[in-house]
């Protein structure tokens, strides 16, 4: 990738509030589905030699100046001063040598990367463009290609390196953690289970995790004592909640055709989850299901979440009825959907040889965890639709959030005859954050979660005994 300095490129006018740059959300992470990388190397250049710069910048607007004349040198001239004014406020802020790479799975696919994040970086108002480069070959070689790095404001490096604001498909935060990592009971205990090792901020091993055998005084370990002893009464006893499930007719994480389906009082559980869920979905000519994100799956189709969809009499082997955002039924759903999208190639299509699951049968989630949440985001509407569990069930007071964790290799009878084995959570996406009727879009749940359990939320379950499960029945782990 090229930096290309130009003045002229600056805007004079002061930004507006409305003002709205590209974005890598907008741009290269929304169309670019392939493996990618982009490199920045940035070496400061040294006080002195920066004034040097400056100076013969300023002697060559000098001799533009006087030359004025004629409109080449006139225009020149307004470039050597906005250049000059670059550099000298450099010399206060920093200059800096840039080397920029692109890379993809091929050359012609990094070729496409450097395009599209040289229209995803927004330079808005900063006296530069950028402009894709030759294919340099593998990084070694690139490198060395990239012979005269331009000398640029710290301004434009900071916009080189802004990351994306949200969470995307395929690019995952990193959060650090924020709790007291002292191993306090380390060494203490010749007894005590040694259970991993403590990271520090900075990912750097700070002592081993150990279990004391006996009681203990200390925050951390005893926490974690109490969680264990928490989740072996909740396997060895009877634990009774309270469930209530949602059949599924939606576009989710999982795929599937338009969200919110409406609350069931009972439904039939099989092998493969509640009767009809996601049996249906909106699906394009290249076989990918309409969702609100893009993968090798799915495809992004904006609006799909403003519908919704249930099986009318209840028969969910039928095809289902499609409702409009004004939740009044459509004649034709794939008609509407086409006429919707404004896209000819989608059909609301029955699930063929490829399974609209990403995921396991069953989403199992507690009114423990989905309270923390709405405890998490203050002002943001939060409901289960967010995380479109199958089945929610309600837990007593105190239960702690994200008590599904303990589940984890253990079975529940549900009702009379349902059985179901719990086996891991489900990774949260973007989709927890999207706008569905009177849900806002915020980018603040999925924050949450990332930071507090590390992007996961619910329990994934599968089905060892087909049933029905009903509004107010008991979950009893075994």
């Amino acid at each position: 990738m090229t930096v290309l300095i130009d003045g002229l490129i600056a805007e004079d006018h002061e930004p507006r509030e409305d003002d709205r740059g590209p974005t890598l959300e907008d741009g290269l992470l929304h169309v670019w589905q392939a493996g990618f990388a982009w490199l920045v190397l940035a070496e400061p250049v040294p006080a002195g030699e920066a004034g040097d710069a400056a100076r013969a910048v300023a002697l060559q607007e000098r001799q533009a100046r006087a030359k004025a004349q004629s409109p080449e040198q006139a225009v020149a001239a307004d470039r050597l001063a906005r250049l000059h004014r670059e550099l000298q406020q450099g010399r206060s802020t920093g200059l800096w040598r840039v080397h920029m790479l692109a890379g993809g799975e091929s050359p012609g696919a990094a070729s496409a990367v450097a395009g599209l994040l040289c229209a995803s970086i927004d330079v808005s108002g900063l006296p530069y463009a950028l402009t894709p480069g030759a294919a340099g070959g593998n990084l070694d070689v690139a490198l060395d290609r990239d012979d005269a790095p331009k000398v640029v404001g710290s301004a434009l490096l900071a916009a080189l390196t802004v990351t994306p604001a949200d969470e995307v498909p395929g690019v995952r935060f990193t959060v650090r953690p924020e709790f007291d990592v002292n191993p306090e009971t380390a060494g203490r205990d010749d007894d005590a289970l040694v259970a991993g090792v403590v990271l520090d901020r900075a990912r750097i091993v700070a002592g081993p995790l150990e279990l004391p055998a006996g009681p203990r005084d200390g925050c951390g370990v005893d926490r974690l004592r109490d969680a264990g002893s928490r989740a072996s009464q909740l396997t060895s006893n009877s634990w009774e909640g309270r469930t209530w499930a949602r059949c599924s007719g939606r576009s989710s994480g999982s795929g599937g055709t338009p969200s919110s389906p409406p609350a069931l009082n009972e439904a039939a559980v099989d092998a493969r989850g509640l009767v009809g869920d996601r049996l249906y979905a909106v699906r394009d000519a290249e076989g990918k299901f309409g969702s609100g994100k893009n993968t090798r799956r799915f495809r992004r189709l904006s609006g799909l979440l403003q519908l919704r969809s249930r099986y009318a009499g209840g028969a969910a082997t039928e095809v289902p009825e499609l409702l409009d955002p004004d939740g009044e039924p459509v004649p034709d759903p794939t008609s509407y959907v086409r006429h919707y999208l404004g896209r000819d190639d989608v059909e609301v299509a029955r699930e063929g040889a490829i399974s609209h699951f990403d995921q396991l049968p069953l989403s199992v989630l507690t009114t423990a965890t989905l309270d923390w949440v709405r405890a998490a985001v203050p002002g943001v509407p939060v409901d289960e639709r967010r995380f479109r569990p199958n089945l929610l069930v309600r837990t007593p007071p105190g239960t702690p959030a994200f008590v599904e964790d303990a589940w984890f290799g253990s079975t529940a009878r549900i009702g009379d005859d349902l059985r179901i084995r719990f086996e891991r959570s489900s990774e949260r996406c973007v989709m927890t954050n999207e706008a569905q009727q009177d849900l806002p879009h915020s980018p603040l749940i999925l924050r949450a979660i990332a930071q507090a359990h590390d992007m996961r939320l619910d329990a994934q379950a599968t089905v060892t005994q087909p049933g029905r499960v009903r509004l107010g029945d008991t979950v009893e782990l075994t």
